[in-house]
Protein backbone atom coordinates (compact mmCIF):
# COMPACT_ATOMS: atom_id res chain seq x y z
CA UNK A 1 0.00 0.00 0.00
CA UNK A 2 3.05 2.01 0.84
CA UNK A 3 3.91 1.97 -2.41
CA UNK A 4 0.97 2.85 -4.22
CA UNK A 5 0.49 6.10 -2.19
CA UNK A 6 3.65 7.06 -3.06
CA UNK A 7 3.16 6.09 -6.88
CA UNK A 8 -0.43 8.18 -7.01
CA UNK A 9 1.34 11.21 -4.89
CA UNK A 10 3.58 11.57 -7.61
CA UNK A 11 0.72 11.35 -10.57
CA UNK A 12 -0.83 14.21 -8.65
CA UNK A 13 2.22 16.11 -7.91
CA UNK A 14 2.27 15.83 -11.87
CA UNK A 15 -1.47 17.49 -11.93
CA UNK A 16 -1.31 19.82 -8.78
CA UNK A 17 2.02 20.50 -8.04
CA UNK A 18 2.71 20.26 -4.37
CA UNK A 19 -0.93 21.52 -3.63
CA UNK A 20 -2.48 18.43 -3.92
CA UNK A 21 -4.38 17.57 -0.78
CA UNK A 22 -4.48 14.74 1.29
CA UNK A 23 -7.86 14.65 0.55
CA UNK A 24 -7.58 14.31 -2.86
CA UNK A 25 -4.95 11.86 -2.72
CA UNK A 26 -7.19 9.27 -0.34
CA UNK A 27 -10.32 9.87 -3.44
CA UNK A 28 -7.55 9.34 -6.34
CA UNK A 29 -7.16 5.86 -3.95
CA UNK A 30 -10.36 5.23 -2.55
CA UNK A 31 -9.22 4.76 0.55
CA UNK A 32 -9.71 6.71 3.59
CA UNK A 33 -7.24 9.54 4.76
CA UNK A 34 -7.32 7.65 7.93
CA UNK A 35 -5.32 5.12 5.82
CA UNK A 36 -3.01 7.61 4.40
CA UNK A 37 -1.79 8.74 7.94
CA UNK A 38 -1.14 4.78 8.78
CA UNK A 39 1.83 4.73 6.50
CA UNK A 40 2.60 8.94 6.66
CA UNK A 41 2.23 11.47 9.20
CA UNK A 42 1.51 14.32 7.35
CA UNK A 43 1.53 15.71 3.26
CA UNK A 44 5.24 16.83 3.81
CA UNK A 45 6.27 13.30 5.24
CA UNK A 46 4.80 11.70 2.10
CA UNK A 47 6.52 14.48 -0.27
CA UNK A 48 9.98 13.86 1.71
CA UNK A 49 9.53 10.28 1.01
CA UNK A 50 9.18 10.88 -2.75
CA UNK A 51 11.96 12.97 -3.65
CA UNK A 52 13.98 10.28 -1.48
CA UNK A 53 12.59 7.88 -4.04
CA UNK A 54 14.01 10.77 -6.59
CA UNK A 55 17.38 10.82 -5.25
CA UNK A 56 17.99 7.44 -4.50
CA UNK A 57 17.23 6.95 -7.68
CA UNK A 58 19.71 9.41 -9.67
CA UNK A 59 22.06 8.29 -7.02
CA UNK A 60 22.11 4.66 -8.06
CA UNK A 61 22.59 5.06 -11.65
CA UNK A 62 25.58 8.26 -11.10
CA UNK A 63 27.34 5.20 -9.09
CA UNK A 64 26.99 2.93 -11.98
CA UNK A 65 28.52 5.63 -14.32
CA UNK A 66 31.64 6.08 -11.61
CA UNK A 67 32.30 2.46 -11.80
CA UNK A 68 31.61 2.19 -16.03
CA UNK A 69 35.51 1.65 -16.94
CA UNK A 70 34.76 2.28 -20.35
CA UNK A 71 34.11 5.55 -19.80
CA UNK A 72 37.07 8.51 -19.98
CA UNK A 73 36.69 10.87 -17.34
CA UNK A 74 35.39 13.57 -19.48
CA UNK A 75 32.29 11.01 -20.54
CA UNK A 76 32.04 10.14 -16.89
CA UNK A 77 31.47 13.44 -15.76
CA UNK A 78 28.80 14.41 -19.19
CA UNK A 79 27.01 10.96 -18.19
CA UNK A 80 27.15 12.03 -14.47
CA UNK A 81 25.67 15.14 -15.27
CA UNK A 82 22.57 13.83 -17.77
CA UNK A 83 21.60 11.40 -15.59
CA UNK A 84 17.40 11.44 -15.99
CA UNK A 85 15.31 10.13 -13.30
CA UNK A 86 12.30 7.18 -14.08
CA UNK A 87 10.15 8.36 -16.40
CA UNK A 88 7.15 8.52 -13.01
CA UNK A 89 9.67 11.35 -11.39
CA UNK A 90 9.43 13.72 -14.43
CA UNK A 91 7.34 16.38 -12.91
CA UNK A 92 9.73 16.40 -10.34
CA UNK A 93 12.05 17.75 -13.00
CA UNK A 94 10.35 21.11 -14.17
CA UNK A 95 7.73 22.94 -12.35
CA UNK A 96 7.23 20.65 -8.90
CA UNK A 97 11.19 20.19 -7.92
CA UNK A 98 11.11 24.47 -8.39
CA UNK A 99 8.42 24.81 -5.37
CA UNK A 100 10.07 22.22 -3.80
CA UNK A 101 13.14 24.25 -3.55
CA UNK A 102 11.57 27.35 -2.65
CA UNK A 103 8.73 26.48 0.10
CA UNK A 104 9.53 23.35 1.61
CA UNK A 105 12.99 24.23 3.72
CA UNK A 106 14.00 20.81 4.83
CA UNK A 107 13.54 19.30 1.45
CA UNK A 108 15.60 21.87 0.00
CA UNK A 109 18.29 20.71 2.35
CA UNK A 110 17.99 17.79 1.44
CA UNK A 111 18.26 18.39 -2.46
CA UNK A 112 21.38 20.33 -1.54
CA UNK A 113 23.56 17.98 0.73
CA UNK A 114 22.88 15.66 -1.96
CA UNK A 115 24.14 18.26 -4.49
CA UNK A 116 27.65 18.26 -2.33
CA UNK A 117 27.44 14.27 -2.64
CA UNK A 118 27.11 14.63 -6.44
CA UNK A 119 30.39 17.26 -6.16
CA UNK A 120 32.86 15.15 -3.74
CA UNK A 121 31.94 12.22 -6.37
CA UNK A 122 32.84 14.95 -9.97
CA UNK A 123 35.69 16.01 -7.66
CA UNK A 124 37.23 13.18 -7.32
CA UNK A 125 37.27 12.42 -11.29
CA UNK A 126 38.66 16.07 -11.71
CA UNK A 127 41.25 15.75 -8.96
CA UNK A 128 42.17 11.80 -10.76
CA UNK A 129 42.56 13.25 -14.18
CA UNK A 130 44.55 16.70 -13.68
CA UNK A 131 46.76 13.71 -12.09
CA UNK A 132 46.97 11.76 -15.21
CA UNK A 133 47.19 15.24 -17.18
CA UNK A 134 44.39 14.35 -18.84
CA UNK A 135 42.58 17.63 -17.18
CA UNK A 136 44.24 20.83 -16.68
CA UNK A 137 44.76 22.11 -13.02
CA UNK A 138 42.02 24.37 -12.41
CA UNK A 139 40.69 25.76 -9.14
CA UNK A 140 37.97 22.84 -7.98
CA UNK A 141 36.19 25.68 -6.44
CA UNK A 142 35.40 27.41 -9.53
CA UNK A 143 34.61 24.06 -11.13
CA UNK A 144 31.84 23.75 -8.74
CA UNK A 145 30.35 27.13 -8.71
CA UNK A 146 29.96 26.49 -12.30
CA UNK A 147 28.09 22.85 -11.45
CA UNK A 148 25.79 24.33 -8.70
CA UNK A 149 24.83 27.17 -11.66
CA UNK A 150 23.99 24.97 -14.38
CA UNK A 151 21.70 22.66 -11.41
CA UNK A 152 20.07 26.31 -10.28
CA UNK A 153 18.62 26.99 -13.73
CA UNK A 154 17.83 23.76 -14.84
CA UNK A 155 15.14 24.15 -11.35
CA UNK A 156 14.27 27.63 -12.90
CA UNK A 157 11.03 26.48 -14.30
CA UNK A 158 10.00 30.04 -15.60
CA UNK A 159 13.27 30.39 -17.08
CA UNK A 160 13.42 26.64 -18.77
CA UNK A 161 10.07 27.08 -19.80
CA UNK A 162 10.21 30.60 -21.40
CA UNK A 163 13.36 29.36 -23.68
CA UNK A 164 11.83 25.89 -24.65
CA UNK A 165 14.47 24.15 -22.71
CA UNK A 166 14.55 20.33 -22.06
CA UNK A 167 16.67 20.03 -18.72
CA UNK A 168 18.17 17.19 -20.29
CA UNK A 169 19.44 18.32 -23.40
CA UNK A 170 20.17 22.02 -21.76
CA UNK A 171 22.35 19.75 -19.22
CA UNK A 172 24.12 17.65 -22.17
CA UNK A 173 24.56 21.44 -24.17
CA UNK A 174 26.40 23.12 -21.02
CA UNK A 175 28.31 20.23 -19.46
CA UNK A 176 29.68 19.61 -23.52
CA UNK A 177 30.56 23.44 -23.83
CA UNK A 178 32.57 23.03 -20.03
CA UNK A 179 34.60 20.02 -21.38
CA UNK A 180 35.20 21.02 -24.48
CA UNK A 181 34.69 25.19 -24.94
CA UNK A 182 32.77 27.19 -27.09
CA UNK A 183 35.06 27.49 -30.26
CA UNK A 184 34.98 25.15 -32.86
CA UNK A 185 37.78 22.45 -32.78
CA UNK A 186 39.31 23.56 -36.24
CA UNK A 187 39.09 26.83 -35.05
CA UNK A 188 40.80 26.89 -31.97
CA UNK A 189 44.65 27.36 -32.90
CA UNK A 190 42.94 30.96 -34.71
CA UNK A 191 43.38 34.41 -32.56
CA UNK A 192 39.73 35.76 -32.81
CA UNK A 193 39.35 39.11 -34.98
CA UNK A 194 40.06 42.04 -33.00
CA UNK A 195 36.90 43.54 -31.65
CA UNK A 196 36.84 47.88 -32.09
CA UNK A 197 34.63 49.54 -30.56
CA UNK A 198 32.67 50.07 -33.61
CA UNK A 199 31.45 46.67 -33.83
CA UNK A 200 29.61 47.86 -30.56
CA UNK A 201 27.58 50.38 -32.04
Amino acid sequence: MRNRILMTATEEMAVQGIKFTMSDLAQKLAVSKRTLYEYFDSKEELIGAIVDQFLNDIRQQGMAVIKDDGLSMAEKIKQFQVIYPLKRYDPLMSRILDDIMRYLPEEREKINRFRDEEWDLIEEIIRKGVEAKYFRPVDPAVIKMIFNGISDQLSNYKYMSQNNLIPKEATSIMVDILLNGLVEPDKKTNRMPFLCNSWLY
